[in-house]
């Protein structure tokens, strides 16, 4: 893989997805949380792998893994858990490289809220696009989009969807 071109500009983007569980609260929250139940949800298709390398979700507590095609995960990263309100919030900062090169840096917050027997997850996602390669911007927003269907199939209720929008805005 070669190193992306550096930007001039800035790309924005930010993605919002909802989504209705039929569990509750705690049994969702684990799933966000617990190393092993992630490493499970985090490929985002058939041909794709994630490798979670270290975890610690704790405030200030850090993940470290890598992802990309199955057998050459390319990609790194480096997620910063800045909040969490156990189990209703989890706030972090989600930084990808390409070999040494800093390719985005996003915002994630992860919010919860019970209501009878069942869930609703917010995911917002700010994403911060550092190279020129468009479909990086793109690809952020579909691992980050398979990793909510991939939440509901794991939790065994694929949920029912409530928000998605996706913004974008270049600087």
């Amino acid at each position: 893989m070669t190193e992306p071109a550096i930007m001039q500009t800035a790309e924005h983007r930010t993605l919002v997805l909802g989504r209705t569980f039929e569990v509750p609260i705690q049994r969702v929250y684990s799933a966000l949380t617990d190393p092993l139940e992630r490493a499970r949800l985090g490929a985002s298709g058939d041909n794709f792998a994630l490798i979670l390398d270290a975890s610690d979700v704790r405030i200030g507590g850090r993940d470290c893994f890598r992802f990309g095609l199955r057998g050459e995960p390319r990609l790194r990263g480096e997620t910063v858990y800045h909040w969490i309100a156990v189990p209703s919030l989890i706030v972090a900062t989600e930084t990808i490289y390409a070999e040494a090169t800093c390719v985005s840096v996003a915002m994630v917050t992860h919010e919860l809220r019970e209501h009878r027997d069942a869930t609703d997850l917010k995911m917002t996602v700010q994403l911060l696009a550092l190279t020129d390669d468009e479909d990086l911007a793109d690809e952020a927003g579909a691992r980050h989009t398979a990793l909510i269907d991939n939440l509901g199939r794991h939790l065994g209720t694929p949920g029912r969807d409530q928000q998605r929008t996706f913004s974008r805005r270049r600087r």
